[in-house]
């Protein structure tokens, strides 16, 4: 069965060359005006449909090898040989897949435990990703601006008392006083 497959393989390959061939000599043949070789769209079209049909075939060659291989061993009683292989593969494996399950565990506590006690067993079964985003929701914190709290946004004196003594002192140039001292004015509509 195996030799069968390596056979069509080989033809395969074989036609893959001899249309390669054909094409490479049809396209010294064709030249454009610019006196370059090109190769026109439909023969293009052709090759990649060919090779898209030959790397079809040669993945169910292999798909099949693979399935003759495993029933090869079956029969011959060597099925244990495959299955001693896999296991050590899981074996080799099985550290890192503990270290992720520990990471996993650590990081939900974690994010639970930054949740309030109602809402814990709402999202104990969520994913970490879904538990981070609704942690970062919860704690979310709004800045608020102190200064605009007190009406000190437009000015960075409390009132007009405070500006005039800045003037006084020689913090501030008459110009700069006469600027701020616009925003201290009541807007119109307030009274």
């Amino acid at each position: 069965m195996i030799m069968c497959m390596f056979k069509t393989l080989i033809k395969y390959s074989q036609e893959a060359k001899l249309t390669e061939e054909n094409k490479t000599a049809e396209l010294n043949e064709e030249v454009n005006k610019g006196g370059k070789d090109y190769v026109p769209r439909d023969k293009y079209n052709d090759t990649k449909e060919a090779l898209k049909i030959a790397n079809e075939k040669l993945l169910q060659i292999d798909t099949d090898a693979e399935k003759a291989r495993v029933n090869k061993l079956s029969e011959d009683g060597e099925f244990q040989k495959v299955i001693e292989a896999q296991k050590k593969t899981i074996e080799s494996l099985q550290p890192q897949v503990d270290d992720w399950n520990n990471y996993k565990s650590k990081e939900k506590e974690s994010l639970l435990g930054k949740l309030p006690e109602e809402k814990r067993e709402a999202f104990k079964d969520t994913s970490i990703t879904v538990l981070r985003e609704v942690v970062a929701m919860q704690t979310k914190t709004v800045e608020i601006d102190q200064d605009n709290l007190q009406g000190r946004g437009k000015a960075p004196y409390k009132n007009l008392g405070e500006l005039a003594t800045a003037f006084g002192t020689g913090k501030i140039t008459q110009a700069t006083y006469k600027k701020e001292a616009l925003k201290f004015r009541p807007e119109k509509g307030l009274y």
